[in-house]
């Protein structure tokens, strides 16, 4: 997400991307991933929705599995994102909305049911982790091909055509969002499913899991909203 800031790096990067994916990317397949990632860059706003299922996170009992749910608006021209967020908890439901700015350097969250809210203040150096970490599409799609990545080939997907390319490997747990990144799952495995006749990702799933056993997650991204209008306010 911090690629949006500043828009001549992003086009390096993107650029970058897409000579080694022509170089080296498989190019058989139903999808050139490399033409994914040009897509993606010039993609203005965004919306999207999360819903994982977190085991043996932390000051939870144990066996119990957290559900989360995130409603995601992502405007890269503002440089700004909402985050509707329900969390269920063994002592209840709560419901929060987070706000980054990125030009303002901070983040907003607002609880309605505690009548609370609070600003934290992001250095430059944690806005760029965050835009490193923050588990949206592009973010993931660059991750992914970092790696060695298997061809899933074609899968009907809600009634569309898609093609997936998974990656397994325990730093992604680091990609995929706060919630998430703090190393506490020792294999994660990343599927990526981009609809084949637009070439845009309709879906990712993820598994994680710790080596002992207490700590797994169930995690998929769908409902994606390309361009979309998103009110300022």
């Amino acid at each position: 997400m911090n690629s949006r800031i500043t828009r001549p790096a992003a086009a390096a990067v993107i650029v970058l991307a897409a000579i080694l994916a022509a170089t080296f990317f498989n190019r058989t397949s139903g999808i050139v991933w490399a033409e994914v990632v040009q897509r993606l860059g010039v993609i203005k706003t965004l919306r999207y929705q999360i819903i994982a299922d977190l085991k043996g996170m932390p000051g939870t009992p144990e066996g119990y599995t957290t559900q989360i749910t995130q409603d995601v608006a992502v405007s890269y021209d503002q440089n700004a994102v909402r985050i509707d967020s329900v969390l269920r908890l063994p002592g209840g439901t709560r419901r929060s909305q987070t706000y980054v700015l990125f030009e303002e350097g901070a983040a907003i969250t607002v609880i309605p049911d505690q009548k609370k809210y609070f600003k934290v203040t992001i250095s430059d150096e944690q806005m760029q982790k965050m835009g490193e970490e923050n588990g949206d599409p592009v973010t993931l799609l660059k991750a992914l091909l970092e790696h060695k990545y298997t061809e899933l080939g074609r899968r009907t997907i809600d009634g569309v055509a898609a093609w997936g390319i998974q990656v397994s490997d325990p730093k992604l747990g680091t990609k995929m969002g706060s919630f998430i990144s703090g190393g506490m799952f020792d294999q994660t495995t990343v599927q990526l499913w981009v609809d084949q006749e637009h070439e845009l990702p309709i879906r990712i799933y993820a598994t994680g899991s710790s080596a002992d056993g207490r700590a797994s997650m169930e995690m998929v991204y769908d409902k994606f909203q390309w361009d979309v209008e998103i009110d300022p306010a």
